[in-house]
């Protein structure tokens, strides 16, 4: 959207066309659109663990950091700290990871980025023995590896 807004503003400084009550428009929605999008957010973090709700705040503040496209091209893995991430799981039961990580899925805002940094906390679990990770797998159908 603001982008669009942007464009707008150099269409109308080459004279082309006076869009100052469009521009205005935009930046109103755009506004609103923020605002919602955060009260949807309480509405969804209030309901879940503080643990899948750390988890999340990791992802926004990586992608904050590091943009969307560092995010989604090159992977949670390049743009997050997946050590520190799996040394606070890996003391919890396999039940509760599973449990949390569903969370994440259930609840960030974004579910193909959820699903990016659950799959790739997944398969930093790989050293399980085998009957191990296949419990952690198995906790919700959306996990892969």
């Amino acid at each position: 959207m603001q982008q669009l807004i942007d464009k707008i503003e150099l269409y109308d400084q080459r004279g082309g066309i006076n869009m100052p009550t469009l521009k205005a428009v935009l930046q109103s929605y755009l506004r609103l659109e923020t605002e919602y999008l955060e009260k949807l957010k309480e509405n969804q973090t209030s309901n879940i663990s503080e643990d899948a709700s750390l988890l999340i705040d990791k992802i926004d503040k990586a992608i904050q950091k590091f943009g969307t496209y560092s995010y989604d091209d090159k992977g949670p893995h390049e743009v997050m700290n997946m050590n520190d991430i799996i040394k606070f799981l890996k003391n919890k039961p396999l039940k509760e990871i599973g449990k949390i990580l569903s969370e994440v899925l259930d609840n960030y805002s974004n579910y193909s980025r959820a699903s990016y940094f659950v799959n790739t906390v997944i398969g930093e679990f790989d050293y399980l023995p085998e009957e191990e990770f296949d419990q952690l797998l198995d906790c919700d159908k959306r996990f892969e590896y």
